[in-house]
């Protein structure tokens, strides 16, 4: 449960980072703002969780291409 947890959470904030560049990129920055402190929020369960148990950090980077990868092919639509 807590691999599944971790990998969720490392999507959710390479979903936020994939949307802070894009709101960079394009000056708004109370939105890029949000995405940021989203990022922090999302990442930090992550952090914690394979900070306590290494086994953890392939769940992490699954999640991190996961998230990227299906929020630039969802941007492109």
């Amino acid at each position: 449960m807590t691999y599944l947890l971790v990998f969720l959470a490392s999507v959710a904030a390479d979903v936020c980072w994939t949307m802070y560049f894009l709101e960079v990129g394009k000056a708004r920055a109370a939105r890029a703002a949000t995405w940021s402190a989203l990022i922090v929020a999302c990442g930090a369960f992550s952090i914690v969780e394979y900070a306590h148990d290494p086994k953890y950090i392939l769940a992490a980077v699954f999640g991190c291409w996961v998230g990227t990868y299906g929020t630039m092919k969802w941007g492109k639509k």
